[in-house]
């Protein structure tokens, strides 16, 4: 999984993008076998600092998400919770569950 971890005018420092790259594997490869490309952007906005991630999926999925806190990685961990989530709930729509129904369905029938 390729991460990339930049600053629009705001310093990051080395610990921030370890972290980051870090989170993001751990919450693709719990989900995906399959890569997955990342971008996560952070920006000063007014006294808040902003986080805006997009993840890539190699299905040609695009989630995004924006989080927003009093430091960088309080809106890295806004934008991580938005991005878990919806993980989740595209996990659940490939999942086919209509194959559930049909063996439940054949166990009555016979």
């Amino acid at each position: 999984m390729r991460v990339r971890v930049s600053g629009k005018q705001v310093q990051i420092g080395e610990t921030l993008p370890a972290g980051v790259r870090a989170r993001l594997e751990g919450v693709v490869s719990k989900h995906f076998d399959g890569g997955a490309d990342a971008h996560v952007v952070f920006s000063h906005d007014g006294p808040f600092y902003r986080a805006d991630c997009t993840l890539h999926l190699d299905s040609n999925t695009i989630l995004k998400a924006e989080g927003e806190g009093a430091d960088a990685h309080r809106a890295f961990d806004t934008a991580y919770d938005h991005i878990e989530v919806q993980l989740r709930k595209y996990k659940r729509k490939l999942k086919n569950h209509h194959a559930k129904a049909a063996a439940r369905k054949k166990r009555v029938d016979a």
